[in-house]
């Protein structure tokens, strides 16, 4: 969810606009603190010609490759001129016209608590390990040997090699385990960490068999 305020151009000056958004966020966190926070995200509506801000970066995300910065010939010059030093510790998105690459997206984070899930960019790369992972479906229900966890371990890593320098540029595993199950069973545990693009931060990946 994607929500913005009232349009800049209805405010007097800058110091207006972020009392006004700094207000209107510490209600949304209120509002929504039941939500998944990592799910939510407030954007400074402030593009000149545009009335939503909200629905063009919404667009832009939709838009984007996991491996790239969001950016968008849909942006135009904000109204007002954000220092980066007065959005330090802010939840709010905000956009910025730099005379050498154009007008940008900053700030992109969510409401999120974690400092790696608060990352929008990243936390889009680790979305993707939830719906795209190593071809080890033909290891459900065989008998787990030490040859065996050797062509899981070579599947694992080829899936991450295909990977690396597009949305991580790093990762290792840290484990590969058996575990019991009440009806008999072996599950098969993989954990492993990965260091996403757009942070020098570390995730941990745990898939079960």
């Amino acid at each position: 969810m994607i929500l913005t305020g009232n349009h800049a151009s209805k405010y007097e000056d800058l110091d207006a606009f972020l009392d006004a958004e700094t207000k209107r966020i510490n209600n949304s966190e209120y509002r929504f603190k039941n939500l998944k926070k990592h799910n939510l995200i407030y954007v400074a509506n402030m593009l000149t010609n545009t009335l939503y801000a909200n629905a063009v970066l919404a667009t832009i995300l939709a838009q984007t490759d996991y491996g790239e910065y969001p950016n968008s010939s849909l942006l135009e010059k904000p109204i007002f001129d954000i220092d980066y030093s007065d959005m330090l510790a802010s939840r709010i998105v905000y956009f910025k016209d730099n005379k050498l690459t154009g007008e940008t997206i900053e700030n992109l984070v969510s409401f999120s608590d974690s400092y790696i899930l608060r990352l929008v960019p990243v936390y889009k790369i680790i979305k993707y390990f939830y719906f795209h992972r190593a071809n080890l479906d033909k290891f459900v229900g065989k008998a787990y040997t030490e040859y065996r966890k050797l062509k899981i371990q070579e599947e694992l890593y080829k899936f991450l090699d295909s990977l690396l320098d597009w949305i991580i540029y790093k990762y290792e595993l840290i484990s590969i385990t058996t575990e019991q199950t009440e009806f008999g069973s072996v599950d098969i545990i993989l954990r492993y960490d990965i260091w996403p693009k757009f942070t020098t931060e570390k995730y941990t990946i745990e898939t079960i068999l």
